[in-house]
């Protein structure tokens, strides 16, 4: 049984579902690396609806989401059981 993935990001938003924990590490590292190297060239912002980092992590939680599916799927379709 496969395991539902919401990619509708409004739905995402009015679920209340939790960014992915590497969503919100690989964000932080971006926004870091752009207001340090690149003078704020994104001016990238969180937290609020529509805003351009909010939209960028909730397309990362459907990758790392896709991700993490696929690594507990074998060959032949049948889940993997994971490893404690």
């Amino acid at each position: 049984m496969e395991k539902a993935i919401e990619t509708d990001i409004n739905r995402r938003w009015e679920k209340g579902i939790p960014h992915h924990p590497k969503s919100l590490e690989l964000m932080r590292a971006i926004c870091e690396i752009d207001m340090k190297y690149c003078n704020d060239h994104f001016c990238w912002k969180m937290g609020g609806d529509g805003d351009n980092g909010e939209t960028l992590m909730y397309e990362m939680d459907i990758f790392f989401e896709r991700k993490d599916l696929a690594s507990f799927v074998r060959e032949d379709g049948n889940e993997r059981t994971p490893r404690a």
